[in-house]
């Protein structure tokens, strides 16, 4: 018996659920993306902070933030910078007058007129942007206690401005204005203690100053304080109480909120699962252009959560996000274009959203790259391209790439045949409960490729994978039973064995199927049912079966011949499941 390598196989999978099946909630840095000059007048730009799957949200257009009117001198200010945003009246002083006019009053030691002074020159208001001059104007006001000044020092020093990034003095910067009141330092120091940013990780001290910013309307220290109760972080593990945080923060608009409330909604965390609540949130979060929304709304739509399934929606939502850079939804809109659904079928297309996900490290569309190169499905055939892409999904893990990879090593494509290559492949595949990858594996121990030949093995690997329906390793495990290799001969089994790859329209197994009819092996000798199998698989391609069907009919009657075909035909009609 010499067994051959499994066929390609080219499946693709969807990857139709964000990972952890919906998307989970993640940290953001609370912060203003220009710099905070106090007050509660308008909410500062925030940068989220996202590291896990990519997921970033787009800032808002930033507001200026007003000083606190505290004294007179500090409402002046406030004015001018008013009339300095505002074009509405020629009149008004304009940003070069207002700097003007700050100046002299930030001489003497007014800590607002220092701190909006550098605040113009963060911003490049009346005069050329100077981060560093900046710096030098917040640290004057900081060092009065100023809290707006002592939030924007910390912010500066966080993300290196007009300074390197020193984290240890953004902390006590942050400190200082927090113990002051300031919610958005609160904001920022909760998420240095939740993530060990130049202090130890504390989770506790986290969930302290995330309260007392939430408190105080600050909508990110909402959505983080919902993270915190929604991942168990300093706190015991309250789904409840993180549906509240994040309901607080999407009052207020925060799109990422939204997309929380539609993931915990989706995977009925807090409640019931709830799609139509769901798709409801992930739908305001998608439209404010939050990319993980655009995703998951176009998932809904792809799985009829929610919503019909529908895919030219499913398209739309995939395009939108993966034209962020989405990765996930860049891999499943190269699967709707693959498989035309949304969508006339496009192999280019697919190939080429395939390589932005691949090009960005997601193992399942390196992996189909790898398919359609193999193919030459939407490009030319090119087998070193697919030795390529196989390789980043296999390094990667990817079970379905390393099996493939080992079959490429195994056939000498796109390189010289190397079963210890191929069985190295195949074992870390395999390992991973790949069917596939079992399959070949018992290939080369059966056939001593790469290894010693051993049927015990062989029988081994076969097993595994014929338990997982794999209908050539079901036929493989019928032969070795049938000869006895590597297992005691026994017919009674081979015949389960040939059964279970003949349901699978498996010719060979058919084939050999009919034989033990023929023969009486494993079964009592019936020409009727050996002439019905040898039929079947005549019909499926199998031309030895096509001479053993013409052997048997030299014994039997007209009327058994007419009794076989008539069988065959019920076969087909039964899902080529035999008669018992």
């Amino acid at each position: 018996m010499r067994c051959v390598a499994g066929a390609w196989r080219p499946t693709q999978r969807p990857n139709n659920t964000v990972a952890g099946g919906w998307p989970s909630a993640l940290l953001r840095r609370a912060d203003g993306g220009f710099p905070h000059n106090g007050g509660p007048s308008a909410q500062a730009n925030k940068l989220h902070n996202v590291a896990a799957h990519g997921r970033a949200c787009a800032p808002a257009d930033c507001a200026q933030r007003r000083a606190a009117a505290c004294a007179s001198n500090e409402v002046l200010l406030n004015i001018l910078l008013h009339d300095a945003d505002s074009d509405a009246a020629a009149d008004r002083p304009g940003e070069a007058g207002a700097l003007a006019l700050i100046r002299p009053l930030a001489a003497p030691d007014s800590g607002a007129a220092q701190n909006n002074l550098g605040l113009m020159y963060a911003n490049g208001q009346g005069v050329s942007q100077d981060p560093v001059e900046a710096l030098k104007w917040y640290a004057l006001a900081a060092h009065q206690g100023y809290a707006p000044a002592q939030y924007n020092l910390g912010y500066a020093y966080a993300n290196g401005q007009g300074t390197a990034a020193d984290a240890a003095q953004a902390l006590h910067w942050y400190q200082q204005s927090a113990q002051q009141g300031v919610a958005l330092a609160q904001a920022n120091l909760g998420l240095m203690y939740a993530s060990g940013q130049g202090v130890a990780q504390d989770f506790e001290q986290a969930m302290q100053w995330y309260r007392m910013a939430a408190q105080q309307g600050e909508p990110t220290a909402q959505f983080n304080l919902g993270v915190m109760y929604a991942n168990g972080q300093g706190v015991a593990q309250d789904f409840t109480m993180a549906l509240a945080c994040y309901e607080a923060a999407a009052e207020q608009g925060d799109a990422s909120a939204k997309f929380n409330l539609g993931a915990m909604h989706a995977n009925g965390q807090g409640g019931t699962q709830d799609f139509a609540r769901a798709q409801a949130f992930y739908q305001e979060a998608a439209e404010a252009g939050d990319a993980t929304a655009q995703y998951g709304l176009g998932v809904m739509h792809a799985n009829g959560q929610g919503v019909a399934q529908d895919f030219t929606q499913a398209r739309k939502w995939y395009s939108l996000a993966a034209a962020q850079g989405h990765i996930h939804a860049q891999f499943n809109l190269g699967f709707l274009y693959a498989n035309g659904q949304g969508v006339a079928r496009d192999d280019a297309r697919a190939l080429d959203w395939y390589r932005l996900a691949a090009e960005q490290g997601d193992a399942a569309a390196q992996y189909n790259l790898g398919v359609f190169y193999s193919l030459g499905q939407g490009t030319a055939q090119d087998h070193a391209q697919a030795l390529l892409w196989y390789r980043k999904a296999a390094d990667q893990g990817d079970a379905y790439a390393q099996s493939n990879l080992g079959l490429m090593c195994h056939n000498g494509q796109g390189m010289a045949r190397d079963y210890v290559q191929a069985f190295q492949w195949y074992q870390m595949a395999a390992a991973q409960g790949d069917a596939y990858a079992e399959f070949n594996l018992g290939v080369l121990y059966a056939n001593g490729q790469g290894v010693g030949r051993d049927y015990a093995q062989a029988l081994h690997w076969f097993s595994l994978a014929a338990a997982q329906d794999d209908a050539a390793a079901q036929y493989h495990l019928g032969v070795l039973y049938h000869l006895g290799q590597g297992v005691a001969q026994d017919a009674a089994k081979a015949v389960h064995w040939y059964r279970l790859a003949a349901a699978q329209r498996h010719p060979q197994a058919q084939g050999d199927l009919g034989s033990m009819y023929a023969k009486g092996e494993g079964v009592l000798q019936d020409f009727v049912r050996s002439h019905s199998w040898f039929n079947v698989a005549a019909v499926s391609g199998n031309a030895e079966a096509a001479k053993g069907r013409d052997q048997v009919a030299q014994q039997m009657t007209t009327q058994q011949i007419g009794q076989a075909q008539k069988m065959a035909r019920e076969l087909k009609q039964r899902h080529f499941q035999d008669f018992d």
